[in-house]
């Protein structure tokens, strides 16, 4: 939603968004495993380094395997549109005509986002055997970016209709927080483990909008629009895995300080 007071020499808007959760998930059964789309092989690995160098180490699953991916973000910002009178060119009916608004302003956002990971082994047929186990890794991250921004409003102005754009670019920080889970990694015996970071970066956004608005009359207006919302510095559950096997600690995946896009 967006909400602003007009004064003279400019107008100050707030406007507060938020996102569905978006869910996306992936899962295989033994029936999968078994099938021709994993040729030659029934297993899905996760492969690891060894002491932070290539080697051959992780998990195998032969029974089931998922994978479950959350994301959700929601933010509010406040922005002062300054007032140009200065028309670039007349409409051919006498009024409007495209203006530019320079604004700055400040922004809140949140992303949250989590991962996680399930799967099945069991091997009867070695000595000794393997019986069924379940193998767990949870990551999660929460990103908190505290951004200052200047844009510029492009309208073109008809007494119909309001056709506008708006790039806005910030430059601020991202407070982020996360953490990662597993439990018997590598194999049944292996106990529950967790770590966790916590950090704050420079971390620069971009975005731009496009909005037409039809005035109906001079009570109500109908508005469509589209947003692209980019932010860089971001913590993300996918990346902040360290996928290591460590000779010397018994923590197989740790939490890691790895950044990426949203």
């Amino acid at each position: 939603g967006t909400f602003g007071i007009d004064f003279e020499n400019g107008t100050i808007e707030a406007i507060f968004f938020g996102t569905q959760s978006d869910v996306s998930s992936v899962s295989y059964g033994q029936a999968d495993l078994l099938g021709p789309n994993f040729g030659q092989t029934d297993l899905i690995s996760i492969n690891t380094l060894v002491d932070g160098q290539v080697g051959i180490a992780g998990r195998n699953f032969n029974e089931k395997f998922a994978v479950n991916y959350r994301s959700q973000a929601w933010g509010a910002e406040s922005n002062y549109v300054v007032n140009t009178d200065r028309l670039f060119f007349k409409t051919i009916y006498g009024a409007g005509g495209f203006q530019m608004r320079p604004l700055f302003g400040f922004r809140y956002l949140k992303i949250a986002e989590d991962m996680n990971i399930t799967g099945d082994f069991e091997e009867l047929n070695t000595t000794p055997a393997v019986p069924l186990f379940t193998t767990t890794i949870e990551s999660s991250t929460n990103n908190k970016l505290y951004v200052p921004q200047a844009g510029i409003r492009m309208e073109f102005v008809h007494p119909w209709f309001t056709i506008s754009a708006e790039p806005k670019v910030g430059f601020g920080v991202n407070h982020y927080k996360g953490s990662v889970l597993t439990d018997q990694f590598f194999g049944p015996t292996d106990p529950t483990h967790l770590t966790q970071i916590s950090q704050t970066r420079f971390s620069p956004t971009f975005e731009f909008g496009v909005n037409a608005r039809f005035h109906l009359n001079q009570w109500f207006t109908f508005n469509v629009g589209y947003n692209f919302l980019w932010a860089n510095q971001i913590a993300r559950p996918g990346t902040i895995v360290y996928y290591n096997s460590s000779t010397v600690s018994n923590v197989s995946l740790q939490a890691q300080d790895s950044l990426d896009s949203y």
